[in-house]
């Protein structure tokens, strides 16, 4: 090899290692990690122009617009919304301007999220203003605390931070083991019949059925008595009217504990279409379900046979 070709492959080495050590300065420098030691005690977030309140009360999320009622809150959504605020990775300073030419190229103006977390006392401990996400959507231009420096942040925290009261809300209404469950009763248009065992925790359990002299099988009916052990909804209804429409009520003993049910069938806006709107005594208020959820409670006699 000669002089030449040894001169151009140890400057290319060099090249590579300098490029290499750049790479490594840069992201120790422009990756930093932002956190809070003390874990929040409540959440005030403006999104699209409405204020939602976020907080534990015994240790179960609760979700407020601050003036009107509580409602319980999705726990995965609320506890992604704290994990967002108390620790933040920042890839990157996009600017250390916050003019308002700046602030409005990264969507950091007017329309954008604001987060603040608060301690017991309600003292700020932790603002996020959360501007646009990336064109990945992967990440989201964000301004933390009250410094001017807009950071690269990783995760769509706009979509995280930016949901309503609505959206927060929990769809369950009740969740147990149906093993837990002795008797139905269900009394509809069809007819009005009881289910009940002596040894419902048993994986065969044998149910005695009245009101109907055909023989079924018990373990159509326990994995039909199970699936009631579950209750979501799918949306809240803003009204506490009910609809005069044929209605199927479901009792359920849990225990010393019974829950009622009522569904309601009403004709939908497209042909042959079916709404259901329900209520439970868990719940003051209504709501409406999809056909899968609304059909557990209105399974048919032939369907246990």
């Amino acid at each position: 090899m000669n002089k030449r070709k040894i001169i151009l492959l140890s400057a290319t080495g060099i090249l590579l290692c300098v490029y290499i050590l750049q790479v490594i300065l840069v992201g120790k420098n422009s990756v930093k990690t932002f956190t809070i030691k003390e874990e929040p005690a409540s959440y005030s977030i403006l999104a699209n122009g409405e204020t939602v309140i976020l907080s534990k009360e015994n240790d179960i999320w609760i979700v407020s617009n601050g003036k009107d009622e509580k409602y319980k809150a999705n726990a995965g959504f609320a506890d992604n919304i704290q994990s967002n605020v108390t620790e933040i990775k920042s890839l990157d300073v996009v600017s250390h301007s916050d003019s308002e030419t700046v602030l409005e190229r990264y969507g950091l103006g007017d329309g954008a999220v604001k987060a603040v977390a608060l301690d017991k006392n309600g003292k700020e401990i932790r603002t996020l203003i959360i501007g646009k996400e990336s064109s990945t959507g992967s990440q989201t231009y964000v301004k933390i605390d009250s410094g001017k420096d807009i950071y690269l942040v990783s995760g769509a925290l706009k979509s995280v931070f930016g949901k309503s009261v609505e959206d927060l809300r929990s769809k369950e209404v009740y969740r147990f083991d149906g093993k837990e469950i002795g008797k139905v009763n269900i009394n509809s248009l069809a007819g009005n019949w009881t289910f009940e065992t002596k040894n419902s925790n048993t994986e065969k359990p044998e149910w005695t059925v009245s009101g109907i002299a055909d023989k079924l099988d018990d373990s159509k009916i326990t994995s039909w008595i199970n699936s009631l052990a579950i209750l979501n909804v799918e949306t809240w209804r803003n009204t506490s009217q009910l609809p005069k429409a044929e209605s199927t009520e479901v009792t359920i003993y849990k225990g010393e504990k019974i829950i009622h049910v009522t569904i309601y069938q009403i004709a939908g806006e497209v042909e042959d279409e079916v709404q259901y709107i329900g209520t439970c005594s868990e719940t003051p208020y209504s709501f409406t379900l999809n056909k899968y959820m609304a059909g557990k409670f209105l399974k048919s006699i032939e369907e246990l046979k």
